[in-house]
């Protein structure tokens, strides 16, 4: 109670306001600064994000940190944290190996996958930290650049025979994608490449390796041809002309014309059908002669000794005598009829048949000649005597201490005659 007279004076303070700042994640980030300050007065709250985040904004969208705020009331701010971005950065070693994917921008700790892909004939190896894994899952937690490595694939080349005793191949193993390889077949002696499998006929050939590949070459036996010919082609013709088979038996056959007989082959062989083994192109001719006729060109003789007496004159086509060592004119038992002329160099004996190319066997004092059909060998004494065909095979051995051998031949033609261990001597037999 006042009594007298007095001054009273009000006395004011500030208010006192509380200024906060908070976070929309304690794991993200924190907010210093928080203050009870007077009114008006300014608090600056300041918003720091935790490793991996980043400060965004305040609840009121201010991105302003710090940030100064004068008290006016209890204000409270929270400020908003984000995540972080990295970026992934993936590519291949080069283009032409291969592509990747799995790169650009993502969130801190976010999970991302990447993957390797390797192009056409190449593999993926490893990344360039060492990792293998593809595809690979990546946390992100700070920029990161990754590089695929690839390497060639390896293929393996195959090469085979259809059939090895007939032939070897060069050129199997394992290769890196795209190498080229050669590869070749070798046949044995009588055989010969056809082609591979595929069908190419080039050898060698190469082969570019684009995968796992398999090859067979294919192998055959050889072909000869058999060509045939009369030699006069209005005396007769032949039947057997072709190809055959390398070691397969061919059949020739001389067909004369009538009024005409088979004589020889151009190569000796008096067989008619002929059949002999195909190792080679072969060209044979056929000779004819008319029909009572011996022989119908130049006979090559030496001595021309007559056994018998002698009744018919000798016939010839162009030339009217017969030159011999002694200026003889030949005489036979039957006519002999010869469309050329008869030049003599070796011994001929002749009853009904004339034989060419006769010799004596000097060393043991023995005579080879014809009587009736057959081929008589007089003074072999104990020797053994062969007598083969023209192609070398035995058709008959004899051994006689006293009397002359006989041997019955089977048509016209060249013979052998081999007493014991002395040459043997060269007959043709013209019946």
């Amino acid at each position: 109670m006042l009594t007298g007279d007095a001054t009273i004076t009000a006395i004011f303070a500030k208010n006192q306001y509380s200024v906060t700042g908070s976070t929309n994640d304690s794991t993200k980030g924190l907010v210093s600064g928080s203050a009870t300050v007077d009114y008006l007065d300014t608090v600056t709250l300041t918003a720091t994000a935790n490793h991996g985040y980043q400060f965004v904004r305040w609840n009121d969208y201010s991105t302003e940190n710090p940030r100064r705020i004068a008290a006016t009331a209890n204000i409270t701010k929270t400020a908003i944290f984000g995540f972080n971005q990295y970026n992934i950065t993936v590519q291949a070693d080069t283009s032409i190996h291969g592509s990747c994917n799995g790169g650009g921008s993502y969130n801190y700790l976010s999970e991302r996958t990447i993957r390797a892909n390797a192009n056409y004939g190449y593999h993926f190896t490893q990344w360039n930290d060492g990792d293998t894994n593809n595809p690979r899952v990546i946390t992100l937690t700070q920029d990161t650049a990754f590089i695929a490595m690839f390497a060639k694939n390896q293929y393996t080349l195959t090469v085979s025979s259809n059939d090895t005793t007939l032939g070897s191949v060069f050129g199997s193993g394992t290769y890196e994608y795209l190498d080229t390889i050669a590869i070749s077949a070798t046949a044995i002696e009588h055989y010969h490449f056809v082609r591979w499998d595929d069908g190419n006929t080039l050898n060698p050939r190469n082969i570019i390796m684009t995968s796992d590949i398999s090859r067979s070459a294919i192998f055959a036996i050889d072909t000869h041809s058999v060509t045939l010919q009369a030699a006069n082609i209005t005396h007769g013709t032949c039947s057997g002309n072709g190809q055959y088979q390398y070691g397969t038996a061919a059949t020739v056959e001389a067909l004369p014309y009538s009024g005409y007989q088979f004589s020889h082959w151009s190569d000796g062989s008096t067989y008619n059908p002929y059949t002999f083994a195909v190792v080679n192109d072969i060209q044979l001719t056929a000779h004819f002669y008319a029909v009572g006729t011996p022989y119908q060109d130049t006979l090559y003789l030496d001595t021309l000794t007559i056994h018998d007496t002698i009744y018919t004159s000798v016939y010839l086509h162009d030339t009217t005598f017969v030159p011999v060592h002694d200026t003889t004119i030949v005489y036979s038992i039957d006519t002999l009829l010869v469309y050329d002329t008869i030049i003599v160099y070796d011994t001929i004996y002749i009853h009904d048949t004339i034989i060419v190319g006769v010799d004596e066997v000097d060393m043991i004092n023995a005579k080879i000649y014809t009587s009736k059909g057959q081929i008589v060998v007089d003074g072999a004494e104990v020797n053994t005597v062969w007598l083969y065909d023209v192609n070398g095979r035995i058709l008959a051995t004899k051994q006689d201490e006293y009397s002359p051998l006989h041997f019955n031949v089977p048509a016209s033609g060249a013979y052998l005659v081999k007493i014991g261990n002395h040459p043997a001597q060269k007959v043709v037999v013209i019946r």
